[in-house]
């Protein structure tokens, strides 16, 4: 007997079995789906590798346009790094280059660099006033 007092002989029988085999051939039939697919796309996964093999006009230009396209990237990113870094130079060295030239006003006029700094900013706040 089974926990819910059917005998064996009836819980196997064929009432029971349907859903079983029902599912059965449900799995098996989208196992064969996915093998389906599987081997679609390992044709599809050999076909471009053949191509390169003998390679026609159209495929030779595609690729050098694929090159190209590598080759400006990279010239594009190694110009703007040597941009950045000219950039980042010239900002650290910008407080050095301001003070040489504030010192060699100050020799000149005989001013203190304070002096020359309040004058400079009087000036630009006229201008920006009027």
């Amino acid at each position: 007997m089974t926990p819910h007092g059917e005998t064996r002989a009836n819980f196997f029988s064929k009432k029971h079995a349907r859903p079983l085999s029902r599912n059965l051939s449900s799995i098996l039939e989208a196992i064969r789906i996915d093998a389906r697919a599987v081997i679609y796309s390992y044709s599809a996964r050999i076909t471009p590798a053949m191509t390169l093999v003998n390679p026609s006009a159209e495929s030779l230009i595609r690729f050098l346009a694929y090159l190209g396209g590598v080759a400006s990237t990279l010239v594009g990113s190694w110009v703007s790094s040597k941009i950045h870094v000219y950039q980042e130079n010239k900002k650290a060295h910008l407080d050095d280059i301001k003070q040489k030239k504030l010192k060699a006003l100050s020799e000149k006029t005989g001013a203190p660099v304070s002096a020359l700094i309040r004058k400079a900013i009087g000036e630009y706040l006229k201008k920006k006033a009027g």
